[in-house]
């Protein structure tokens, strides 16, 4: 897979604008607490792992662009107020000493390597539940994440392993601004 839906780079959180799926794919680079929690309001990002991920980069940005933490702290966790990777991050990332950008970013960093592993360990496990070349799964997704995502490792380890002929994707928030996958 060749795209990401964030990531860090130039000091900056790149992510990319899923308001503009499918028809456009832009970037929205963000360089501190208060521009990330921006981005996650306005559904910049989805997907609660990348959510999660934004949320703890922003906490690490704050620390450059002269933010308080507590502040920064609590505008992210407003951002999504029932976002609950969002609030599990930044405890998360509340807990680091010393609160400095790097100490931040190297946990932001883990944080983003952990979800990521998780992610394909959802294929790994359920590839075995998936029918053997009969059939095919519905995906339900909440779409959102970087590649392998939560919904599609499921599918994927069912192609590799040629078990599923097919896989459908549906979208289970389009009343929350997101279109169809595609």
């Amino acid at each position: 897979m060749s795209f990401r839906t964030l990531w860090f780079e130039d000091g900056a959180l790149h992510l990319l604008d899923q308001r503009q799926l499918p028809a456009r794919a832009e970037i929205v680079i963000v360089r501190s607490g208060r521009e990330t929690a921006q981005a996650i309001r306005d559904m910049v990002v989805r997907g609660a792992p990348a959510i999660g991920c934004a949320a703890a980069y922003g906490l690490a940005l704050a620390t450059t662009s002269g933010e308080d933490f507590a502040q920064a702290r609590s505008t992210l966790l407003d951002s999504r107020p029932t976002a609950v990777n969002l609030r599990w991050a930044v405890e998360r990332l509340s807990a680091v000493q010393p609160r400095t950008f790097e100490t931040l970013k190297a946990e932001a960093d883990r944080l983003l390597a952990e979800d990521l592993a998780a992610c394909k360990a959802i294929g790994r496990h359920g590839a075995a539940l998936v029918p053997d070349g009969r059939g095919s799964s519905l995906i339900a997704t909440r779409a959102g994440w970087q590649p392998p995502g939560t919904e599609l490792p499921l599918a994927w380890s069912g192609r590799r392993s040629r078990r599923e002929r097919s896989a459908p994707s549906s979208q289970t928030r389009r009343g929350r601004g997101c279109r169809a996958p595609a």
